[in-house]
């Protein structure tokens, strides 16, 4: 593994963001064979905001590849103390989680909004929503990004479900076709099982590799860092 900015020399960035990313490690750097996203594997020893990660794809996509067809993807993962169960986490990350879900699919985001939160232990988390057909639709895919988050990310396991209780008929009705109205025209890419973190898309153009990080990327396949 590689420091952050041993890779990324030539980036600047404001002090607060050098700060959060200064005791990063990058464990490799792959490129789609297309050359349409460049994909950069970050472990940190403490949670990183997802507005921060935003700003660093940004940062690198208009310092490193401007004018290039290319999405910049920080996959973060986390390795936390012990100190952090699933309620700490979350009490922490609850910002930068709802914020990635309303940027990735809009119900599940809905449904940690507007559910309500029942801690039984400290790492078993229910989440109580009111009937809705779209609610019910998206169960599943709730609970595996929900627990993909917590446990492959974040290193904390947690024991995620969903209640669903009656809702008012008219209430839910009117429900309903707002948020299918939201869901219809957010444009939100959705998870896939690959990864969770969202892209940086870049503009128009073809890819290029410039100064420090040329040596770290080999065409078409996953580029491991070496040890230093």
């Amino acid at each position: 593994m590689k420091q952050f900015f041993q890779v990324f020399q030539e980036l600047t960035v404001s002090e607060h963001l050098r700060g959060m990313f200064l005791n990063t490690t990058i464990s490799r750097i792959t490129l789609k064979k297309d050359r349409s996203k460049l994909s950069i594997y970050l472990h940190s020893d403490h949670l990183l905001e997802r507005s921060d990660i935003r700003e660093m794809e940004e940062a690198i996509y208009k310092q490193l590849f401007i004018g290039k067809k290319i999405s910049i993807c920080i996959r973060e993962s986390f390795h936390l103390s012990s100190q952090y169960t699933a309620k700490v986490l979350y009490e922490f990350y609850e910002k930068s989680l709802l914020e990635e879900l309303k940027e990735r699919n809009i119900l599940l985001y809905q449904m940690m909004k507007q559910g309500e939160m029942e801690w039984r232990e400290d790492d078993c988390l229910s989440l109580i929503l009111e009937e809705q057909i779209l609610f019910r639709k998206e169960e599943k895919e709730c609970i595996r990004v929900i627990q993909k988050i917590f446990e492959e990310r974040c290193g904390v396991p947690i024991h995620f479900t969903i209640r669903f209780v009656p809702a008012n008929k008219k209430a839910e009705e009117e429900e309903d076709k707002t948020i299918a109205s939201l869901y219809s025209s957010s444009g939100n890419p959705g998870y896939s099982e690959e990864g969770l973190s969202d892209i940086y898309p870049g503009a128009e153009g073809s890819a290029a590799y410039p100064g420090t990080i040329n040596t770290a990327i080999q065409d078409g396949e996953a580029a491991s860092l070496s040890q230093e």
